[in-house]
């Protein structure tokens, strides 16, 4: 079963917005007939100067900022102004897993993408973000700007790359593979929608535009489908649909493999681990509860097993190979430096007082004292991983310690 997530046709939908014009006497007021006595003629009056025709922004091309194009464009300024984003998942993007990036391809030319890229910009100013995010920019992903021509052809390696065939068009990548893409029009608010692809829960093209869905469709299923959510797909697995459970390796093999190297600290390790939780996971399937969300169990799992071999880890021995006289190699374990055998037994000692006081704490900061002491893991990375403040983060480290020495007072003390 192939687990890498398919490489989607490029979506959107492009914005040829033209100008009509108007009918020269509706557009300068002239009078239809100057027939009437004592009315002056058209040679009489001073020139009318006609009504401007709207100038269309030019074309910003290849990598842009936010700057240059509120610049280029200064409507998109006031598009932002007017905009009006949901603000709880504004604040949910800070949140996400993080890692992914997002490119967003777009003409400062075209109504749409004002619309929808100005709105995005606005969620991020409430949210104390700037438009480029990323650790410096207050978000846990990367966002990354490209302005094409009205062809949809220039800069020709973007486009070729993204295969563009519309825009706006804003891509979700993580571990450099596709995971969605929005286009043309957001159905629920671009930063709702982009919060759903950051989190897992939607995937494949997200758009209410019927062209765009007629254009390129849904990498699952038919044109514009809605994706299937993590509690959808385990009920099909567990009602005798097991091939849905490939879709779930899909959905979360690379995140998770991402997240147990952070906890070993080893790839291979890492990759090993991930197929063992996906197996085991599967085998408690019919154990998952639907009100929490699948993600969270799955990733309860993940820790744990990680954990497990963590502390494996620690206990092994060293081993040299060596050879002998007659050339065989032998293994010799190296014990740990010792203080002779009255100093081995009260480390063991200790060892497992050490575990047993661990173990014995709440689960919010014997997970967390796991994370930093077994699992090597700084501050900062904590927090993302458990999206808490840093300051929470400190505060409930310094409390596990706490607890963890008025457990061991009588062998920290001797």
């Amino acid at each position: 079963m192939t687990t890498s997530i398919p490489r989607f046709a490029a979506v959107a939908l492009c914005c040829a917005a033209g100008v009509l014009p108007l009918a020269a006497s509706a557009a300068r007021g002239l009078p239809l007939a100057a027939s009437v006595a004592g009315a002056p003629t058209v040679a009489d009056r001073a020139p009318e100067v006609p009504n401007p025709v709207p100038v269309r922004p030019r074309a910003l091309l290849g990598p842009v900022t936010r700057e240059q194009v509120e610049a280029a464009a200064p409507g998109w300024v006031q598009a932002g102004v007017e905009a009006k984003p949901d603000l709880a998942a504004a604040h949910a993007l800070a949140a996400v897993e993080p890692g992914a990036e997002v490119t967003v391809l777009l003409g400062t030319w075209c109504g749409d993408s004002r619309r929808e890229v100005s709105r995005l910009w606005r969620a991020l100013d409430e949210i104390g973000a700037t438009a480029e995010g990323g650790a410096g920019g207050g978000l846990p992903f990367t966002l990354t700007y490209i302005g094409v021509d009205e062809t949809k052809q220039q800069p020709a390696a973007a486009v070729s790359a993204a295969g563009l065939r519309f825009v706006p068009t804003l891509i979700v990548r993580r571990h450099g593979r596709e995971v969605g893409r929005i286009v043309e029009t957001s159905p629920h608010g671009v930063e709702v929608d982009l919060l759903a692809l950051l989190d897992g829960k939607a995937s494949g093209l997200v758009t209410a535009s019927p062209d765009a869905r007629a254009a390129g469709g849904s990498p699952q299923g038919a044109p514009g489908a809605v994706q299937p959510t993590d509690e959808d797909l385990v009920a099909a697995v567990l009602t005798g649909d097991r091939e849905r459970f490939g879709d779930l390796v899909e959905r979360y093999q690379g995140r998770l493999v991402n997240y147990l190297f952070r906890l070993l600290r080893n790839a291979d390790d890492a990759h090993d681990l991930a197929q063992e939780v996906l197996v085991k996971v599967y085998q408690v399937l019919d154990r998952y509860d639907p009100q929490y969300k699948f993600s969270t169990w799955l990733f309860r799992i993940a820790q744990n097993a990680a954990i497990d071999q963590i502390r494996r880890r620690r206990l092994k021995l060293v081993s040299l190979r060596v050879s002998d006289e007659d050339g065989e190699g032998r293994d010799w374990d190296l014990p740990a430096p010792e203080r002779g055998p009255y100093g081995d037994l009260r480390n063991r000692e200790r060892g497992d007082a050490i575990q047993q006081a661990i173990d014995g704490l709440p689960w919010e900061y014997r997970e967390l004292i796991l994370l930093r002491h077994l699992g090597e893991l700084p501050y900062e990375e904590i927090a993302r991983l458990k999206q808490m403040p840093l300051g929470t983060v400190k505060n409930k480290l310094f409390r596990g310690r706490q607890m963890l020495k008025e457990k061991l007072h009588g062998f920290l003390s001797d």
